[in-house]
């Protein structure tokens, strides 16, 4: 029990920093904690049944295409975040919902509150994600499904 425990303890601290990271534009960090093979998805619906080789997403990144989102936000021509977001992750509800040797599968809830041009939005959702076990955690995959993921959405052009 107590090493359930201490595990629990181990992924919550690595999905805190993990949102650390991100709310302080610390994006080369970011990425750098997925694997070479690692996906980055936000499907345009949610449901255990999207395909996301078959339906549009918000987005589908692989690690070329992850490199290539952080550094036009962090280097490039990210016009829609000049200036860049003003975010706030508060992560919650965290369970691992699977265990393997290998590989960790871990569901939590989170709200971003997100300011630009003094202008907000709140953003809710779930976050799926596949960590690898290394000498600590790595993302293998993350999943985030949006409250109203199917509604019209203003700018996302900031990472989940």
């Amino acid at each position: 029990m107590n090493s359930d425990r201490a595990l629990l303890a181990a992924v919550s601290d690595f999905l805190f920093y993990e949102a650390e990271l991100i709310d302080e534009w610390r994006l080369e960090e970011w990425r750098s904690l997925f694997t070479a093979d690692g996906i980055y998805w936000i499907p345009a619906r949610n449901g255990d049944d999207v395909d996301a080789t078959r339906e549009t997403s918000h987005v589908y990144d692989d690690q070329s295409r992850l490199e290539e989102r952080v550094w036009r936000l962090t280097h490039g021509p990210a016009y829609r975040q000049l200036p860049r977001s003003e975010m706030s992750h508060l992560v919650s509800n965290i369970r691992i919902a699977d265990a393997t040797a290998d590989d960790l599968v871990v569901t939590s809830r989170f709200v971003l509150s997100e300011v630009r041009y003094d202008r907000g939005q709140t953003l809710a959702g779930k976050a799926t994600h596949v960590l690898r076990r290394t000498e600590s955690f790595r993302i293998a995959r993350k999943r985030v499904d949006l409250v109203g993921s199917a509604s019209p959405l203003t700018n996302l052009t900031m990472i989940l």
